[in-house]
């Protein structure tokens, strides 16, 4: 229910899984309002959808899919924009610009009225300067997340033809300098660390061949295609925090 939905982690065990299905609900919804060709009630509702996701989202306070939420909106205009320009007139650049609106304006309103954004953005503003000059405070960035990377490429690099093993990290982690973890919350170090270099390799191939066909097909796609690209977008956004 919408009430579960704003009772944080809801049915999850942890917050940020949570904020991970926030995330692609969120973008599910932006995706199915570019979608609905016409400006009425179906539309809309989905707009509406989308509004409240992006509430329960910041209130969430897991910084991490808020970042990718925003960063799959700006991939999204992107494309959207290019196809405004191809049909003019169905005003397709104009619903890019209400749904950014909605998701600021939603995120203004929960700030304001919980303040949970305005601190996660002030924290990891100063995190990614710690990191920049190289301070001692860089070891806590991202509630210790840029420790955790720094162990797992270390990991990465111990074991670089087949890793560790699939969920095997825990014991390593236990006898490192990130001993409050079992694996480095980011996709790529994770599958370098887990199963080897070579299949990170592998994976980040997949990836550059799907985004490879979607740039030479772009512009023939529909509506719906584009949001579930941007989608996948924040998505993998999300899998790096």
């Amino acid at each position: 229910t919408w009430m579960e939905t704003f009772q944080n982690p809801s049915i999850f065990m942890q917050f940020n899984h949570f904020g991970y299905y926030l995330c692609l609900v969120t973008m599910a919804f932006g995706a199915l309002f570019m979608a609905e060709e016409k400006s009425g009630l179906i539309a809309w509702l989905w707009l509406a959808g989308f509004a409240l996701a992006s509430a329960a989202l910041v209130l969430n306070s897991a910084i991490g899919p808020v970042v990718a939420v925003v960063g799959g909106l700006i991939l999204g205009g992107v494309f959207y924009s290019v196809q405004d320009r191809q049909n003019p007139g169905q005003g397709i650049f104009r619903r890019t610009l209400i749904s950014a609106a909605v998701f600021i304006l939603v995120a203004v309103v929960v700030n304001v009225a919980v303040g949970f954004l305005g601190r996660d953005l002030a924290q990891l503003s100063s995190d990614i300067g710690n990191i920049a000059r190289g301070s001692d405070k860089a070891q806590s960035a991202g509630s210790g997340r840029w420790l955790l990377w720094q162990n797992g490429a270390r990991f990465a690099w111990e074991k670089p033809l087949f890793g560790y093993g699939p969920d095997n990290l825990g014991a390593r982690y236990a006898v490192s300098t990130a001993s409050f973890s079992d694996r480095p919350h980011n996709e790529l170090i994770q599958i370098a660390a887990s199963l080897g270099i070579p299949a990170m390799l592998f994976y980040l191939s997949g990836l550059i061949a799907h985004l490879k066909l979607f740039l030479t097909l772009h512009q023939r796609l529909d509506r719906l295609t584009i949001g579930i690209f941007a989608m996948i977008g924040a998505y993998l956004i999300s899998s790096l925090f």
